[in-house]
């Protein structure tokens, strides 16, 4: 892990990392795989003796009933938390352990293997997880802001504290119950800001009556309004306590701004006299 730096006189006033809580989105699919892997180990007898209800359909399907239930757990689930949270990661992910559970199935494994298979996944990609939330580190200096992330990818931002120009502290319905939430310093750059655009599009076409021309028009208009964006790895994310978070960077702003410094040389000055 990078070693942090700081400048002379320099020092470290309060260090802070995500909850875990703050990571329950991220932690959920897996937790599900975990779920699903179990509940299909624990009841294999069950699931087969379900055919019983099928009537005359049991025979064609009982020989694929364990795969059809399998692909449904996963496949399903996984096209909601992708409209849920307006990311691919988790149906791709999700897609390839229901293509690898159909591939096994092709080979002739029993179905106990898909069990296993998402069961291990699970606990595998969970303490990744956690390994990717503990890696997340925020500082705060007499001099600096500092978000670090070292897994699975290095990245830094700093920001002097005489530029950030203003603080957001953002808690949920969770982060009031539980105390921890993120704060987001922003600076004339941008940095820690983002943009929701809100669209509408409308079009009209119609046939000229006894002619092949098509006529018509479209229009189309979008909003954008900027906000403040929460990621972990570019502000001090899922925190505990974010409002004492907030305080201590409020104050080493106000250390470290020019009226504060004009006062103490002005201060220095009186007692030389």
């Amino acid at each position: 892990m990078p070693k942090l730096n700081l400048f002379d006189n320099e020092k470290v006033v309060g260090s802070f990392g995500p909850t875990a809580i703050s990571f329950l989105s991220t932690y959920f699919p897996y937790l599900y795989l975990v779920g699903v892997g179990i509940f299909l180990l624990v009841e294999q007898d069950s699931i087969i003796g379900f055919v019983n209800y099928l009537g005359f359909l049991g025979p064609v399907v009982e020989p694929y009933l364990n795969l059809i239930i399998f692909v449904i757990l996963i496949v399903f689930p996984a096209i909601l938390l992708g409209l849920l949270q307006i990311s691919l990661r988790i149906v791709v992910i999700f897609g390839f352990i229901a293509a690898a559970g159909v591939f096994l199935q092709i080979q002739g494994y029993p179905a106990v293997y898909r069990s296993s298979m998402v069961t291990v996944f699970g606990i595998v990609t969970i303490f990744l997880v956690e390994i990717h939330r503990r890696s997340h580190k925020y500082y705060v200096t007499n001099y600096r802001v500092i978000t670090e992330r070292n897994f699975p990818q290095y990245d830094r931002r700093e920001t002097l504290l005489e530029n950030i120009q203003d603080i957001a502290v953002q808690q949920g319905l969770l982060g009031r119950l539980f105390n921890f939430g993120n704060v987001i310093p922003t600076s004339g750059s941008g940095i820690g800001t983002g943009q929701d655009i809100a669209g509408v599009h409308l079009g009209m076409f119609g046939k000229v009556p006894k002619t092949p021309i098509v006529v018509g028009g479209a229009a189309t208009g979008q909003k954008g309004v900027v906000g403040f964006r929460a990621r972990p790895h570019n502000c001090f994310f899922g925190i505990r306590d974010p409002k004492k978070a907030n305080d201590l960077i409020a104050k080493m702003r106000f250390e470290r701004s020019e009226t504060t410094k004009l006062g103490e040389i002005d201060n220095w000055l009186r007692g030389k006299r």
